[in-house]
């Protein structure tokens, strides 16, 4: 199964944002992608680089323009989409990605569980840490799993899915600081034999903004084995998934097998 990472910038138009990726999301299914994903808070900048009550007005449900736009996108070419945006449910805010399968259905979300709180990253001010756990979602003869961003630090995060079945975990990120990036994506794909893929976007988004983010959207085999990346242009990562390769991959290197049930995952 072939999937692909849109790798982009963020404007401060909503609209325009939505736009330019589904023109993207139609390129990759005219290419043969059948799971796509974008990065975190895909529809608008990365705002919780201040704490500013205005922006929870850019939140939207699931029945949203955001989400309603997708899955008519994903009904229409027969396309699993992964679409991480600014939640609100009942009253509640979170950092959510929406997984929707080929037909057009929402599957499932996974809710950002670590958040960070420094300068420049005020996400307890905005969000809920996640409520739904670590789910892992069926889309096709593929399992997939879920972690956004800073989730990527913890190694608990895609251990969780992989033992409840996932076979790639997709990580939707804004990312400005690149010294472990490709380090830890590689680690989480040799620890668990899966397969990653690291979603991030480019471009500066606000004055005071010190880091550009840089791009580098990649997916790692299960071998830890880079197969696909982009530097710091728009564009799109394809890769070729391969479950026979996934379980020569667990033949060759047994870590899943000699885990022992002591660790409590």
């Amino acid at each position: 199964m072939r999937i692909a990472a849109i790798q982009t910038y963020m404007s401060w138009d909503k609209k325009d944002n939505v736009e330019r990726q589904v023109e993207l999301v139609h390129k990759a299914a005219d290419n043969g992608a059948k799971i796509i994903s974008l990065d975190e808070l895909s529809n608008t900048i990365y705002f919780p680089f201040e704490q500013n009550p205005k922006y929870f007005s850019w939140a939207e449900d699931e029945n949203g323009e955001t989400i309603s736009t997708f899955r008519e996108v994903a009904k229409e070419r027969q396309i699993n989409l992964i679409v991480p945006i600014f939640e609100v449910d009942n009253s509640f805010f979170y950092n959510t990605a929406f997984v929707i399968n080929d037909k057009g259905e929402i599957v499932g979300k996974y809710r950002k569980t670590h958040l960070p709180q420094e300068e420049w990253f005020n996400e307890y001010y905005f969000f809920k840490v996640g409520d739904l756990g670590f789910p892992v979602f069926k889309l096709g003869d593929i399992t997939i799993g879920v972690v956004i961003c800073h989730d990527r630090h913890f190694p608990e995060t895609v251990r969780s899915e992989v033992v409840k079945g996932a076979q790639i975990v997709f990580i939707p990120s804004v990312a400005a600081f690149k010294e472990i990036w490709e380090l830890e994506l590689q680690a989480h794909a040799v620890f668990n034999t899966a397969y990653i893929a690291g979603i991030n976007r480019i471009g500066k988004e606000y004055p005071s903004q010190k880091e550009e983010y840089f791009g580098d959207t990649l997916v790692v085999n299960p071998l830890g084995e880079i197969i696909s990346r982009l530097g710091k242009e728009e564009g799109i990562v394809y890769a070729d998934i391969n479950i026979s390769e996934l379980t020569q991959a667990r033949i060759k290197r047994p870590f899943l097998k000699k885990r022992l049930n002591s660790y409590g995952l």
